[in-house]
């Protein structure tokens, strides 16, 4: 997704991510996992933003 993004540019957004990083896709997919999780079945109508802590 970020390949049409030069170095810079990348390195300057990553500056701003609280966490420090890029996600990667086990960052993802451990919120995809526990939403699709048995227990969470009483869970309706959220938006879970999964971003490091980048406000923008």
């Amino acid at each position: 997704m970020n390949a049409m993004f030069d170095d810079a540019t990348l390195a300057a957004v990553r500056a701003e991510i609280p966490a420090g990083r890029f996600a990667e896709p086990a960052d993802i997919s451990f919120y995809v996992a526990s939403l699709c999780a048995p227990d969470a079945a009483y869970l309706t109508g959220q938006t879970l933003y999964v971003t490091g802590g980048w406000l923008r």
